[in-house]
């Protein structure tokens, strides 16, 4: 995995480059070879909203960022190393749980649509009620799990649709 980072930028017209590299606990930067600031790396169970930290380099006000364990530097809103709109990022980021849900759900319909076509088909002695009986449960399990993550993701965009009031704790 390659640890270190060069990224070229213009400030005021005049090209710029910004180095980055890991050392352990703690991401160097530097500008125009020279040492800038270190940004500590957070824990692993804070690591997963990655790092967002503000810096100033040639006077700028910039946003060193890591996510997915790759850094970047963000200048007026965009990703310099990945060319992209950080906003956007945030957004794409923000949707990863309803995806990740969603596909889930998807896998636990299929599996319950197998399980009934065996039973309608009468296949279940062929198949072994013992495995129907598994797939059955893992269809349901899973399925109102991700139901139920679902529903608590939405539940705060949804509530004045629903009429459900936030509870005390929910984010």
């Amino acid at each position: 995995m390659k640890r270190e980072y060069v990224w070229n930028i213009t400030i005021d017209g005049i090209a710029h480059q910004v180095g980055c590299r890991f050392a352990g606990d703690r991401y160097e930067l530097y500008a125009d070879g020279v040492y800038a600031v270190e940004v500590l790396r957070h824990s692993i169970s804070t690591m997963w909203d990655g790092i967002h930290e503000p810096v100033s380099l040639f006077g700028q006000k910039c946003l060193f960022v890591v996510m997915d364990e790759v850094p970047d530097l963000v200048i007026d809103g965009v990703m310099v190393g990945r060319k992209r709109d950080y906003e956007k990022v945030l957004r794409q980021r923000a949707c990863r749980p309803y995806v990740g849900y969603g596909i889930l759900l998807g896998a636990c319909v299929l599996l319950l649509v197998a399980t009934v076509w065996l039973l309608a088909s009468g296949r279940g002695s062929q198949t072994g009620w013992y495995d129907i009986f598994i797939a059955l449960g893992a269809a349901v399990t899973m399925g109102s799990w991700s139901v139920k993550n679902l529903w608590r993701l939405t539940r705060a965009h949804n509530s004045p649709i629903i009429k459900q009031t936030r509870k005390e704790g929910d984010h």
